[in-house]
């Protein structure tokens, strides 16, 4: 949930058929400033990026027997390219 107001980039990849993320079916979306966002168990996710100024979030954390987070790094890179935007 953000607090400053500040626009900010939300990333998300379903499960691929090893567990990992399907980075072929990942979408981002911008989120105003006053939007917050709940994902959906066995949805990967990206840390939050602020797009325009330094912000500070809230974020409430359901833990689950085996716990709930887990931070791996993918061999790929992605750009995220705005429709409309031309390189």
């Amino acid at each position: 949930i953000p607090l400053d107001g500040a626009s900010y980039l939300v990333a998300v990849a379903p499960d691929g058929e090893r567990g990992e993320p399907d980075l072929s079916r990942l979408r981002a979306f911008i989120a105003s400033g006053s939007q917050g966002v709940c994902y959906r168990a066995g949805v990967w996710h990206q840390g939050l990026s602020v797009l325009r100024a330094p912000a500070q979030f809230a974020v409430a954390m359901t833990l689950a027997d085996e716990g709930d987070d887990e931070f791996l790094k993918v061999a790929a890179s992605v750009d995220i390219v705005p429709p409309g935007f031309d390189r």
